[in-house]
């Protein structure tokens, strides 16, 4: 093994250290490396399967940032050719097991698919990224499902300009993961990428229009999560963050949609969070203003007395809850002048 490879493993192991002193140190000797030189030694650590994945890891994460602030001289001063490393790199992904080093090779991926949009006709350059998105679309494997979804929410625009022309396509991707059997991180990840795909095209109508009847397979994805509880409430926090921003594509479903996170909020044996981003939907839901004005006020009153009755709630331990006082009591009686 190269000198030069074994002392930039151990500046990376620095890097991680806990100790303020040796990171310091590491990171300014990381500083002096030339840029030329940083993208082959950090790929190169990553792609050494006989170090250590948090070592491995550190690598990606770096490479990523490197890529995200300096993707064109990235290629220009280190003499890589860009088509053999996009190649290359999407190789490395799909052989890729260990699910933390496929996370940070996806985000590392986005991050490339970013910046092959053309700046001035807004297409997306790299065909192979649109081919990895299909194998990501048709395959069994979860992670890969995973994989795609997470593309599309890191870069809703990675089909460029032309997302409308690839758009039965997009619709039949999101609603086959939406529905991806019980599998909640791959609907999870779907629901992430719907909402941040949607959004992104707020206001392009034709786009609205032809995801629009997916909704009812989003609120499909947040009634699993809350009813098996094995994944945490960001498709609630998506539903609400699509409520805020794109109200209109909700209103032909407000009524599901209100039904699903009243009868969320109202049951106390719930985790908070699942009840306290059901709140938020319906809360968000119903500042979307004339729909609220004209059709809407009927679910206020309800909405009220949800609120009121989460405001009421005490926790289970009451002996705590009545120790606080008496801590305020004594705190009082601290400050008695005489």
């Amino acid at each position: 093994m190269a000198a030069g490879t074994v002392d930039f493993a151990q500046l990376l192991v620095g890097m991680m250290s806990s100790e303020n002193e040796i990171r310091e140190v590491a990171e300014k000797e990381y500083e002096k490396i030339a840029l030329k030189d940083k993208g082959p030694l950090l790929f190169g650590h990553y792609s050494n399967v006989n170090y250590d994945i948090e070592s491995r890891s550190m690598a990606l994460v770096l490479l990523r940032r490197l890529v995200a602030s300096s993707y064109e001289e990235f290629f220009r001063d280190s003499q890589i050719q860009k088509d053999h490393f996009h190649s290359e790199f999407i190789r490395y992904l799909s052989a890729e097991q260990q699910p933390v080093l496929k996370k940070r090779l996806t985000d590392i991926l986005a991050e490339l698919a970013r910046n092959t949009i053309d700046e001035n006709t807004g297409k997306q350059c790299w065909t192979g990224v649109m081919q990895f998105l299909e194998l990501c679309a048709t395959s069994e494997d979860p992670s890969f499902r995973e994989t795609g979804m997470s593309l599309i929410e890191n870069v809703p625009n990675i089909f460029g300009s032309d997302s409308i022309k690839y758009i039965n396509d997009i619709k039949k991707m999101f609603h086959a993961s939406l529905l991806f059997g019980a599998n909640s991180s791959v609907r999870t990840a779907a629901v992430r990428a719907y909402v941040a795909f949607v959004c992104d095209n707020d206001e392009d109508t034709n786009v609205v229009k032809a995801l629009s009847d997916l909704i009812p397979a989003v609120v499909k994805v947040c009634q699993h999560v809350v009813e098996t509880e094995d994944d945490d409430d960001v498709p609630l926090q998506c539903l609400s963050d699509l409520a805020a921003s794109l109200p209109k594509i909700l209103i032909p479903h407000f009524a599901s949609i209100f039904a699903l996170c009243s009868s969320i909020v109202a049951n106390q044996e719930k985790d908070e969070s699942y009840r306290h981003s059901s709140l938020e939907v319906m809360v968000s839901m119903c500042e979307s203003g004339n729909f609220m004005k004209k059709k809407g006020a009927s679910y206020l009153p309800a909405l009220i007395q949800q609120c009121l009755h989460l405001m009421t709630e005490l926790d289970d331990d009451l002996n705590e809850w009545m120790a606080i006082d008496d801590a305020n009591e004594d705190l009082d009686e601290e400050f008695v002048f005489f």
